[in-house]
């Protein structure tokens, strides 16, 4: 379980984000670079649920409940990894899926 109002009340987590934002993906190995996508697609999962509940949203219990007709929250931007916009399906499927044969990933 996460405590979603404590990662909101919690500056370091604003922190992490703009990291990931602002790093360097020339610099770093394959490897962690994998490891990097995997961390941010979890950050950017928690982040947008902080943000729904910043903005007095109700409590979900599926993350799926941020869709709506016109966009599904897979689809919609999530945030940003080294300079990119990127939706948490962009993730998945073309920094993830596309470029590693990494079994953990294909659950």
């Amino acid at each position: 379980t996460v405590d979603y109002a404590a990662v909101a009340s919690d500056g370091r987590f604003d922190q992490y984000l703009a990291q990931l934002a602002a790093v360097d993906l020339d610099k770093i190995p394959p490897a962690e670079e994998l490891a990097l996508y995997i961390n941010a697609y979890n950050a950017l999962t928690v982040g947008l649920i902080v943000a729904h509940e910043r903005r007095g949203g109700p409590a979900l219990a599926s993350i799926n409940e941020m869709s709506t007709p016109a966009a599904k929250v897979w689809d919609v931007p999530a945030g940003q990894v080294g300079g990119e916009q990127l939706s948490l399906g962009e993730i998945e499927h073309h920094k993830l899926r596309a470029r590693w044969n990494e079994p953990a990933l294909h659950a």
